[in-house]
């Protein structure tokens, strides 16, 4: 007879969550961080930055101290900048309905002279007949690759921005990422999306490679302790640490967060402790790659249960989480297959 864990999943996580130190997490998320938005007039510079900071595009402005973090710069196309503010990264924001000159990225290679971090982005890209073909065309006048360092964004669509620009911007500060996020309402839920992704694949990689047979050295021994539970349940709980922060939370109190937190994921721990049970049945590698999707499926099913949570302030409804879970199996089944094929 199978016995069938509830509680004892929650009461795992709880003890997994008091086991972390938080402060490296505090630390990244408290960083200063300053993002400067350059470039000539009529770019869309102040919409989006509207957009980033969370406010309605159609005219809310920011208040002085948001201001103060998020500069605005306006250079004339072609001319050289007197002043530049101090930024962890610049954004160099064009019109793309304009068309891109070579000339206008002077001000933006002078910011580069100077060693700053800049990120060119194509603004209004919904005016474009073929994106992803201006894409290189626009990447050629400016220098760059058309990857990580060229965005193609709307400003007046999150949707966009959270796709296209966030990710990018996040890449670019590295370690202040989760600063970013707290900086920016408008990036936290493409920033937490990313968390939340990350951490299901890197559990779902792992719940693999522990599933291999137990003579393999280190890896068996590792699995016979039970250690593979207690890694997949420790990077849960720091994800949950994450989201905490990327939504403004205070990491200075790990009991008050693991009292508020643990009833919100709980029905994710129930669920993902019930299937590993019953997939801990099945011999060796026959059982690997369920037992990874299981993995995949019960972080993504945590993480997105404590971001509704930090987001909303609510516990999400019953129906929220069987949306979580269908999401989550659908992914876990692309995530672990590309991992097997690796």
């Amino acid at each position: 007879m199978v016995k069938l864990p509830g509680i004892p999943g929650v009461v795992g996580f709880w003890r997994a969550l008091a086991e972390i130190d938080p402060q490296a997490i505090a630390l990244q998320a408290v960083q200063p961080v300053s993002i400067a938005i350059v470039g000539p007039p009529g770019a869309g510079k102040r919409t989006l930055r509207r957009a980033l900071l969370g406010l309605d595009h159609r005219g809310q402005e920011p208040d002085a101290r948001d201001a103060a973090r998020v500069p605005i710069l306006e250079v004339e196309p072609g001319k050289s900048l007197d002043w530049l503010p101090g930024a962890n990264l610049y954004l160099f924001v064009v019109d793309g309905g304009r068309g891109v000159d070579a000339a206008e990225a002077a001000p933006a290679r002078q910011i580069e002279s100077r060693g700053g971090r800049v990120l060119y982005v194509v603004n209004k890209a919904d005016q474009l007949g073929a994106p992803e073909a201006f894409r290189y065309t626009a990447g050629a006048a400016f220098g760059v690759p058309p990857g990580e360092r060229l965005a193609l964004a709307v400003a007046t669509d999150p949707a966009n921005l959270g796709r296209e620009l966030v990710p990018k911007m996040a890449n670019q500060l590295a370690d202040r990422s989760l600063a970013m996020a707290r900086l920016l309402p408008g990036a936290r839920e493409a920033v937490a999306q990313s968390l939340i992704l990350e951490a299901s694949k890197a559990n779902a990689q792992f719940s693999l490679v522990s599933s291999l047979p137990a003579n393999l050295p280190v890896i068996g021994t590792l699995t016979a302790l039970g250690a593979d539970t207690l890694v997949l349940t420790k990077n849960q709980a720091m994800l949950v640490f994450k989201l905490a922060a990327v939504h403004g939370r205070a990491l200075d109190s790990k009991a008050q967060l693991a009292a508020e937190i643990a009833p919100v994921v709980g029905a994710a721990f129930a669920w993902r402790s019930v299937a590993r049970t019953l997939v801990g049945l099945l011999p060796g590698m026959v059982s690997a790659v369920p037992k990874a999707a299981v993995s995949f499926a019960g972080t993504y099913v945590v993480g997105q249960s404590a971001h509704y949570y930090y987001r909303w302030g609510k516990r999400p409804h019953r129906q929220t989480i069987e949306r979580f879970s269908s999401e989550a199996a659908q992914l876990a089944r692309r995530s672990v297959a590309a991992l097997v094929g690796r």
